[in-house]
């Protein structure tokens, strides 16, 4: 699946940890052993763009999988949308806990050396996030 796919590119990891100095862009979570770099934009979208800095996300494992799914979405502004599908969830306390609290947040991205591009942002929302 798309998670074990982006653990095993070890290289991408290195490059997204690095420009994230090892934390979540979602919780600000520090880590390392529950991180990982998520491509915004997946290698077969895209190659020429797939190992940048700028096409990735440093995000826990619980976030990675919900935005490779589409459960989250980041728009271009870095605001992170919880979709409506995750928010059926509401009654659960793990969703109040993990989700609702980020919804209509902006990204934690004051230690970011290079910041995700916009334009892969907007392009995971109209493609792959489920509203």
């Amino acid at each position: 699946d798309d998670l074990s796919e982006e653990m095993f590119d070890t290289k991408f990891q290195a490059i997204v940890l690095n420009n994230y100095k090892s934390h979540c862009a979602v919780s600000g979570i520090k880590v390392p052993e529950v991180l990982m770099g998520c491509h915004i934009i997946p290698f077969a979208e895209n190659e020429e763009e797939s190992m940048k800095a700028d096409n990735g996300l440093c995000l826990t494992v619980l976030y990675a999988k919900t935005y490779l799914d589409g459960l989250i979405g980041i728009d271009q502004d870095y605001k992170i949308h919880i979709s409506d599908e995750l928010k059926a969830n509401q009654i659960e306390r793990g969703y109040a806990a993990n989700f609702k609290k980020y919804d209509g947040e902006t990204l934690n991205l004051r230690d970011v050396t290079i910041r995700p591009n916009p334009d892969f942002l907007k392009w995971h929302m109209n493609s792959v996030y489920r509203m």
